[in-house]
């Protein structure tokens, strides 16, 4: 989705008003929230905000549990722990800083390409928080170069993942030995289709049914609460040290935005929400035989905090959909030049003639 911002809107509506519904639909999925908030703006966070309070109005008292992302040290451990990691951070994103300097002066194409391979690689081992704001950073080619922005979109779907044993054991730990979870565990594929800042997908089969896995990353809760603490560190700071210089500076509002930004963050680690997008979804297009969402396995029993189980189907990107869209308006605009041309031509040679 986060793609599409970058888009002319007709490229949207020309291709389905299915595609209408999808980003028009109540209560708006998770992942159109995502798209709000990558678009940019303290305006998007505040959707992402209103959207996150009514999805926790309606968490059952049981599964409102969910990770603390508070972050604050409680021991001389933890706050050793948060030094180590503010030491980790901005060593990872010294080579891209010191490489800014010469791609700005001197405007090669080699130059740049090093900041930009440097800074993705950065981002990519930076962690849950850093990744995301990457990604929010590849939707905005009207701030940024659409080199950096086609360079940090590769962060949509190139993390590390994790070891499958891991996935074991949150299986296990989610749902326990039940005969769906053993069958689960006995199928899980070992390579991942796909993985992300915040969880990564495995195939299974449960009774003969293609299913897609989604499971957190490992201590991916811990992670994001320590950034998020060094983040809201840095901005305090930031507008503690510079607003006296840059009266305008509040107009940012950078700690709101990083509250907003702690709230997205938050409601990426509870896969129950997610579970409960897809059922609105398909309540919302159980009329349309042409659209199909997939079901989590709730009746099941195996949809948990950190694990989420739904029916597998095949599927293409919004993102390669777009791109198709462009490619045909590129062609067709290439063959309405050439024609142009060609008449032209014929009405030269008839004048002369």
């Amino acid at each position: 989705l986060a793609r599409s911002v970058a888009l002319p809107r007709r490229s949207l509506c020309g291709r389905s008003t299915a595609l209408h519904r999808i980003l028009s639909c109540r209560p708006p999925p998770q992942s159109f929230a995502a798209l709000l908030l990558l678009h940019g703006g303290t305006p998007a966070f505040a959707v992402q905000r209103r959207v996150a309070a009514r999805q926790a109005a309606i968490v059952p008292e049981a599964e409102s549990a969910s990770p603390s992302l508070d972050g604050r040290p409680r021991s001389a451990l933890g706050a050793l722990r948060l030094l180590a990691r503010a030491f980790a951070l901005g060593l990872l994103l010294l080579r891209p800083l010191l490489l800014l300097l010469p791609a700005l002066l001197l405007r090669g194409r080699a130059w740049q390409s090093r900041f930009e391979r440097a800074l993705v690689h950065a981002l990519e081992r930076g962690g849950p928080c850093l990744t995301k704001l990457g990604q929010w950073a590849s939707t905005r080619p009207d701030v940024l170069p659409a080199s950096l922005c086609a360079t940090l979109g590769e962060l949509h779907s190139r993390v590390e993942p994790h070891a499958l044993e891991l996935s074991r054991a949150a299986i296990s730990a989610s749902f326990g030995a039940t005969a769906p979870a053993e069958e689960l565990l006995g199928s899980l594929s070992a390579a991942p289709l796909g993985s992300g800042c915040i969880a990564q997908v495995h195939r299974a089969t449960v009774g003969g049914v293609p299913l897609a896995v989604k499971v957190l990353h490992p201590h991916v809760e811990r992670q994001v609460a320590d950034d998020l603490y060094l983040l809201r560190g840095a901005c305090g700071a930031f507008e503690l040290l510079l607003s006296p210089l840059l009266p305008g500076l509040r107009w940012l509002a950078l700690s709101q935005m990083v509250d907003e930004f702690a709230a997205f963050m938050r409601s990426q680690l509870d896969l129950r929400l997610e579970a409960r997008n897809l059922d609105a979804f398909r309540a919302n297009f159980a009329v349309d035989p042409r659209v199909e969402v997939p079901r989590p396995l709730r009746e099941e029993g195996l949809v948990a905090r950190r694990v989420l189980v739904e029916t597998l189907l095949p599927g293409q990107t919004l993102s390669s959909l777009l791109e198709e869209d462009a490619a045909a308006a590129e062609r067709e605009a290439a063959a309405l030049l050439a024609a142009d041309e060609a008449a032209a031509e014929a009405m030269q040679a008839a004048g002369m003639g």
